[in-house]
């Protein structure tokens, strides 16, 4: 009874909050790329696939709406970026898993993206709910959610790479 008003509470905080909803699916897209890698159903070729329909998509979002992804980016996306370049975000996750599996082995690379998806994600919703310290380099971020990330992170690369490279990747 108490976990399920917890997760409740939860949904209902992402709902309300844009830059959460940002993080939790940019998390979610992350692992299920690195999923689908894992289990072979998703390449290197099919991720630029993904890529170039995404990049036309987003061209295509500019000018006109389109019914299922204008929803979708009013949901997720940061309203200056909707104007400028929708679906910014994604694509840039795409192109940087592309890239990682293009120029590593198969295992670095999944964890280059694990790395990618979680520390992001986690180093901002850490930092930001969390986050006491402020960064000397960076007074816009905060330390306590680049410690959570570099140990977060470090876990999911672990799956893929040894600890040290998993770690020092992390870091």
């Amino acid at each position: 009874q108490e976990q399920h008003q917890i997760l409740e509470r939860f949904i209902g905080h992402i709902k309300d909050k844009l830059e959460l909803r940002r993080q939790v699916a940019h998390l979610l897209t992350g692992v299920t790329i690195v999923f689908m890698i894992k289990i072979q159903l998703l390449n290197a070729p099919m991720l630029f696939a993904i890529l170039i329909i995404g990049g036309v998509l987003s061209i295509l979002a500019r000018f006109r709406r389109i019914p299922i992804l204008d929803r979708i980016l009013l949901f997720l996306e940061r309203p200056a970026d909707i104007k400028t370049f929708p679906g910014k975000g994604s694509f840039f996750l795409v192109l940087g898993s592309f890239l990682a599996l293009q120029f590593f082995q198969r295992d670095i690379a999944m964890a280059a993206i694990a790395i990618m998806a979680v520390g992001d994600a986690i180093t901002t919703v850490v930092g930001t709910y969390f986050g006491k310290i402020k960064n000397p380099l960076n007074p816009k971020k905060h330390l306590e959610g680049t410690a959570i990330a570099i140990v977060v992170s470090t876990l999911s690369a672990f799956f893929f790479v040894p600890f040290p490279i998993a770690f020092f990747g992390s870091l």
